[in-house]
C-alpha cells in the first residue's frame, strides 16, 4: 500500500498565528463536501494559516517517486496513491503554504500535485481562510485556483508513458474529475465572500478564470436568482420611465399635480415611489449583509 505525504511535518512552526474571526461563522456551516472529507479532522487546523512552510527533502522526494509512478503504472498506482494522498486534509495547503515560492512551483509542476489540484477530496474550507489572510497568502490561494482552472488532460498525462493516455475513457475521467472539483469551490461555504474580500485588479484577475465562471453560471442559474434578475431588470424600466413622466409634467405645467386629470392617475407615483423604496431596502440589505460578512469588505 501507499503511504500518504506527511505534509503536515512540513511545518515548522508548532504555533501558527491566530486568525481573523471574521468568516468563523460561514466557515461553520456542514456541507456534503465537508463530511466526506474532514469526519475526523479538527476544523481549526483547516482555519489556520501557518507561517515559515518549509518541506523536508524527504517529502520533496517522495512526491516525485509518486510522480514517477503514477506517469510509467496509471492503472496500476495511480488511484491508490491519490486516495491516500486525499486522506491527508492539509497536504495541498501546506505545499501552497512553502516559503521558497521557486521550490512551491516546483512541486506543483509534479504530476502528483496536478492529478491532486483536480480531485475534490483535497478541496476545502482551507481555500475561504487563504483567500481572507495576508496579501502573500491570498496571492497563494490565486495561484491554486488559477492552477485549477487552466489544467487539461494534456498537462496531466504530459509524462506518462501509457499508450491509452489520450483515450476516451481518459478523456471522460478528466472532464469528471474537473467538474467535480469545480462544484467542490461552488458548494464550499463563504467561497463567494471570501473572493470578494481580494478587491482591486486581483478579483478582476480571478474573475475570468473557469472556475470563478463555473461558479458565477451555477448562481446565475438559480430561479430565485434568476428571477431576481429579472424582476429588478423591469423595476429599473419602470422607475425610470416613471421618473421621466414626473419630470415632464413638472417641467409642462409648473406643477408637480400636472393637469386636473391627472390627478386621477396617482398610482403611477406611488408606483415609481415603491420601486424606489424596493431598489433602497434592497441595497440596505446587502450592505447589512457584506457588513455581517466582513466589515472592511462592506466598507469597499
Amino acid at each position: 500500500s501507499v503511504t500518504p505525504v506527511p505534509s503536515s511535518s512540513a511545518n515548522n512552526n508548532p504555533q501558527p498565528r491566530p486568525r481573523r474571526v471574521a468568516y468563523r461563522s460561514l466557515f461553520n456551516l456542514s456541507t456534503g463536501n465537508d463530511r466526506s472529507l474532514i469526519s475526523s479532522t479538527d476544523r481549526e487546523k483547516l482555519l489556520c494559516i501557518p507561517t515559515a512552510v518549509m518541506i523536508s527533502n524527504h517529502v520533496r522526494w517522495a512526491i516525485h517517486i509518486l510522480s514517477r509512478l503514477i506517469d510509467e503504472y496509471p492503472e496500476q498506482t495511480r488511484e491508490s496513491i491519490l486516495t491516500n494522498i486525499a486522506s491527508v486534509p492539509l497536504f495541498l495547503k501546506s505545499l501552497l503554504l512553502i516559503v521558497d515560492a521557486d521550490e512551491m512551483a516546483e512541486l506543483l509542476d509534479t504530476t502528483l500535485v496536478k492529478h491532486t489540484v483536480v480531485d475534490k477530496r483535497s478541496i476545502n474550507v482551507w481555500l475561504c481562510a487563504m483567500l481572507t489572510d495576508t496579501k502573500e497568502v491570498k496571492l497563494r490561494a490565486v495561484t491554486f485556483m488559477k492552477l485549477l482552472s487552466r489544467l487539461t488532460l494534456q498537462d496531466l498525462a504530459a509524462r506518462s508513458e501509457s499508450p491509452d493516455r489520450y483515450s476516451d475513457k481518459e478523456i471522460k475521467r478528466f472532464t469528471t474529475l474537473r467538474e467535480d472539483t469545480f462544484n467542490a469551490v461552488y458548494v464550499m461555504p463563504g467561497i463567494v465572500p471570501a473572493t470578494l474580500e481580494l478587491g482591486g485588479k486581483t478579483i478582476e484577475n480571478i474573475s475570468t478564470t473557469n472556475v470563478m465562471r463555473y461558479i458565477t453560471d451555477r448562481t446565475i442559474r438559480k430561479r430565485n436568482v434568476f428571477f431576481g434578475l429579472i424582476l429588478d431588470f423591469f423595476y429599473a424600466i419602470f422607475l425610470l420611465m416613471g421618473y421621466r413622466l414626473t419630470v415632464e409634467f413638472v417641467l409642462s405645467y409648473q406643477s408637480v399635480d400636472g393637469p386636473d386629470h391627472y390627478r386621477d392617475y396617482k398610482f403611477l407615483s406611488y408606483s415609481t415611489m415603491g420601486i424606489a423604496g424596493y431598489f433602497l431596502v434592497k441595497d440596505a440589505m446587502t450592505l447589512l449583509s457584506l457588513y455581517l460578512t466582513s466589515t472592511k469588505l462592506a466598507k469597499r
